[in-house]
C-alpha cells in the first residue's frame, strides 16, 4: 500500500506521468527496498524517496516493475526526475579519466581494458602479478557512488572498490615483495567466491591492513560470525548478470549497499580521520579505484560508474 500511495500522490498532485516499457533484460531500473526507499536509476534519470516525496524538475516519471509481460502484479515503483547532479566517471568508450597503478614489474600488463562499452578486468591464466589498480584521476570527499559489476563463472580471484584512497609509487610495504608501490585507503570488498563478503569494508592503508567493518584484527574473517543476514549476488548467467553497488561516504561514515541491501554502516570516527590516515592523505578524501588483487585470476566487468558530491 505504501508504494501505491507514492504513485497516487504524484498523479493527484498534478504531475505529468509518462510511461515507457523497459524489459528486465535491459536492467534500466532497480527496485525500492523493503523500507520504501528508492535507490534505483532509470538510465540517466534519478529520484529519491527518503521518508518523504521529493520531486524536482518540470517532468517527473514513475518506473514500475512487473514479472509479467504487459504488467500486472507490480513488484516496484520508482520515482525519478531528469534533473540530477550525477557525474559519469566512465565514458563507456575508453579509460580516459583513469590511471592504472601498479608496481614497476606489472606496469606493462594490460589486464584493464574496455570491451563492448564496459570496463573489463581479465587476468585469467596469469597469477604472476601484484596488486593492479584502476584509479580515478579525480578525487572526492563526501559523495555517493553507484556502479554495476558482473562476474564470470571463470573468475577465481578477489576485487573491490577503493574510496578516499591514494596510490604511493614510493611506498615499500612489508610483505609485498620489497618493491615500491602501494594504495592506501578503505575498500568495499568484492569476493565472488564468498559473496557474503561483498560490501564489507577492508582498510588497505599500509599500517592498518585489516577489516574495519566488521572490526577485526587482520585480514581473516569467517562466514558463520560475520556474514550479513541477507546476501544477493548474481553470476553472469543469472538474471541480467549485473550487480548494483552503492557507496555513500559522508564525514566519517561509510555505507555500502549491494543489490539494494544495506551491507555496511560504518562509523569511522577515530579511524578514517586518524593520524596514520592523515599521514597518507586518505580516509576522508582521495581517489576511487577498482582492484585486481595480487595473484588473482579475475574476469569481472564494471559499468555505469557515477558519482555525486554530497
Amino acid at each position: 500500500m505504501k508504494k501505491i500511495l507514492i504513485a497516487l500522490i504524484i498523479i493527484f498532485a498534478g504531475y505529468g506521468v509518462k510511461s515507457q516499457p523497459a524489459p528486465l533484460s535491459e536492467y534500466r531500473w532497480t527496485p525500492v527496498d523493503e523500507e520504501g526507499v528508492v535507490r534505483g536509476r532509470h538510465e540517466n534519470a534519478f529520484g529519491e524517496y527518503n521518508n518523504k516525496l521529493s520531486l524536482k524538475g518540470d517532468e517527473n516519471y514513475i518506473a514500475t516493475e512487473s514479472p509479467n509481460n504487459g504488467g500486472g502484479n507490480l513488484g516496484s515503483i520508482e520515482v525519478f526526475s531528469m534533473n540530477h547532479d550525477w557525474e559519469k566517471l566512465f565514458n563507456g568508450e575508453n579509460l580516459d579519466g583513469w590511471q592504472v597503478k601498479a608496481q614497476k614489474k606489472d606496469r606493462d600488463k594490460t589486464f584493464w581494458t574496455v570491451e563492448d562499452g564496459v570496463i573489463l578486468c581479465n587476468s585469467l591464466g596469469s597469477k604472476d602479478h601484484g596488486y593492479i589498480w584502476l584509479q580515478s584521476e579525480k578525487e572526492f570527499g563526501d559523495f555517493e557512488m553507484r556502479l554495476k559489476f558482473k562476474v564470470s563463472r571463470e573468475n577465481l580471484g578477489n576485487s573491490g572498490v577503493q574510496v578516499r584512497s591514494r596510490y604511493d609509487d614510493n611506498a615499500v610495504v612489508e610483505g609485498e615483495g620489497g618493491a615500491p608501490g602501494w594504495l592506501d585507503g578503505p575498500q568495499a570488498d568484492i569476493e565472488p567466491g564468498n559473496p557474503w563478503r561483498n560490501g564489507l569494508i577492508y582498510d588497505e592503508t599500509r599500517t592498518v591492513k585489516r577489516w574495519i567493518y566488521p572490526s577485526l584484527p587482520d585480514w581473516k574473517i569467517d562466514k558463520e560470525t560475520h556474514a550479513p543476514e541477507e546476501v544477493i549476488f548474481y553470476w553472469e548467467d543469472q538474471q541480467t548478470g549485473w550487480n548494483d553497488m552503492t557507496i555513500i561516504c559522508k564525514g566519517t561514515n561509510i555505507k555500502t549497499f549491494v543489490n539494494n541491501v544495506l551491507v555496511s554502516d560504518f562509523d569511522g570516527a577515530g579511524i578514517l580521520d586518524s593520524e596514520e590516515h592523515k599521514k597518507h592523505n586518505v580516509g576522508m578524501h582521495g581517489h576511487i579505484a577498482l582492484q585486481l588483487h595480487k595473484n588473482s585470476e579475475n574476469k569481472i566487468w564494471f559499468k555505469d560508474i557515477e558519482v555525486r558530491k554530497l
